[in-house]
C-alpha cells in the first residue's frame, strides 16, 4: 500500500474511532506523520467528501462521502448474499454449480466472479477469476442481449474479428430469442456434454452481470432448461429491484 493510502486510512480511522474532529496538529500527533504530509492527505480526502472542514475552524471530521460509500457496501452485502441464498438452493436441487459473471470493462468479454456450488456437483462449472470472450456460449450471449443490438453486433465483430465468417442473422434472432425469454440456453456448446443456463441482472450505472447453471446434460438436460432458466429469470429480477439498489425490468405480460 502506498505510504500516502495508509495514511488517509488512519485517518480515516482516528476520526471514526478516537475523535469525531480534530485539527491538522493533533491529527499528525497521532499518525506520527510530519504536517505537511498531513495537511496534503487531508486536502486529498476533503477534495472527494471523505472528510471536512468544520466552518471555520482548523477542525476536519468525517465527510458525507462516507455516507454514500457506507450505504453501498449494506447494499452490495445485502445483494451477495441473497443472491447466493437464491443461487445456492437452485445448486443443490440440480446438482450443478451457480456461478456468477461480470462484463469487463470493455465490454470483450466477461469474468467469474462468484462460484457457488452444492455438497456433491459434477465439477464442470468454471472456477472463479476464469474469463471468457462475449461470444461465449449462454453467459455472453445473455449480457450481449442487454445491449444495443448494433453495440452486440459490433462487439461480435471485434471479437471474432473482422475476417471471421458471422452469420449475423443468427446472431440477431438468437439475441431477440434471449430477449424474449429472459435467459440464454446453451446445449454442449460450453463443452461436450455440458449445458448451461444464464440470465442478466441489469444493474444502473454498474458492470452488467449475469447469474449461470453449469452442468452436465445428465444432471441439466435439455428437458429441464427452461424450468431453470424460468427461476434465473425470477432471481435477477429480485436483483434489479429498488431494495438492492438496481432498474427493475418490467412485468411479465
Amino acid at each position: 500500500m502506498a505510504p500516502s493510502v495508509a495514511i488517509a486510512a488512519r485517518v480515516l480511522d482516528l476520526l471514526a474511532h478516537s475523535t469525531p474532529q480534530a485539527g491538522l496538529t493533533e491529527i499528525a500527533r497521532a499518525l506520527r506523520v510530519n504536517k505537511s504530509t498531513c495537511f496534503n492527505v487531508l486536502q486529498t480526502l476533503a477534495r472527494f467528501g471523505l472528510v471536512v472542514r468544520i466552518g471555520d475552524s482548523a477542525l476536519y471530521r468525517l465527510g458525507p462521502k462516507l455516507v454514500d460509500l457506507g450505504t453501498a457496501v449494506r447494499r452490495n452485502l445485502s445483494y451477495r448474499a441473497q443472491l447466493r441464498e437464491h443461487l445456492g438452493t437452485l445448486a443443490v436441487e440440480a446438482g450443478v454449480g451457480c456461478v456468477v459473471g461480470q462484463m469487463l470493462g470493455d465490454n470483450s468479454g466477461y469474468v467469474i466472479m462468484d462460484r457457488i456450488a452444492p455438497p456433491v456437483e459434477d465439477g464442470v462449472a468454471p472456477p472463479v477469476g476464469f474469463t471468457y470472450p462475449i461470444t461465449a456460449p449462454a453467459i455472453g450471449r445473455a449480457a450481449l442481449s442487454c445491449l444495443d443490438e448494433e453495440e452486440a453486433l459490433d462487439l461480435v465483430r471485434r471479437v471474432l474479428g473482422i475476417a471471421a465468417e458471422i452469420d449475423f442473422g443468427r446472431w440477431r434472432r438468437d439475441l431477440a430469442q434471449i430477449r424474449r425469454d429472459g435467459y440464454a440456453v446453451s446445449l454442449e456448446a460450453y463443452r461436450k456434454a455440458v449445458n448451461a443456463v444464464a440470465a442478466p441482472v441489469r444493474w444502473s450505472g454498474e458492470p452488467l452481470t449475469v447469474i449461470a447453471m453449469v452442468g452436465s446434460a445428465a444432471k441439466l438436460p435439455e428437458t429441464s432448461v427452461p424450468e431453470f432458466g424460468a427461476r434465473l429469470r425470477a432471481i435477477a429480477r429480485i436483483l434489479e429491484s429498488h431494495e438492492f439498489g438496481g432498474q427493475p425490468s418490467p412485468p411479465e405480460a
